[in-house]
């Protein structure tokens, strides 16, 4: 399969999702460090990107304070931040509610975020 030139895949509800324009992660140059990356994609006739940071903690509960490692979630659809461990498993529902989107960009965004390594395993 070319993911070139997009491709399906199938959510955790098992609901199918076709990518128009395969992931594109850019590094966003802050003062010197290669961090933080920019996540493009689209899918399902919309155009997503987030902006990913990785942090420790946040100890700020109003945007989520999960154990460390954390990843923190700028854009998206609805344009909100949240922060997400950076491990194990999310499912779209959750993220749909702290993005404030719909299910189905909620599953766009946790497949851009597992194709950038961003969702690695316990």
């Amino acid at each position: 399969m070319d993911k070139k030139k997009g491709y399906n895949y199938t959510d955790a509800d098992g609901q199918e999702h076709r990518v128009t324009q395969p992931l594109k992660d850019e590094v966003v140059d802050l003062y010197g460090t290669k961090t933080i990356r920019t996540l493009i994609m689209e899918a399902d006739g919309t155009h997503y990107a987030l902006t990913v940071i990785p942090v420790l903690a946040t100890h700020n509960r109003y945007i989520g304070d999960a154990p460390a490692p954390q990843i923190l979630v700028v854009g998206g659809v609805g344009r909100k931040a949240y922060c997400f461990k950076a491990h194990g498993w999310v499912h779209p529902s959750y993220v749909a509610e702290k993005l404030d989107c719909t299910l189905c960009d909620a599953a766009n965004l946790v497949h851009m975020l597992e194709q950038a390594g961003y969702r690695q395993p316990i």
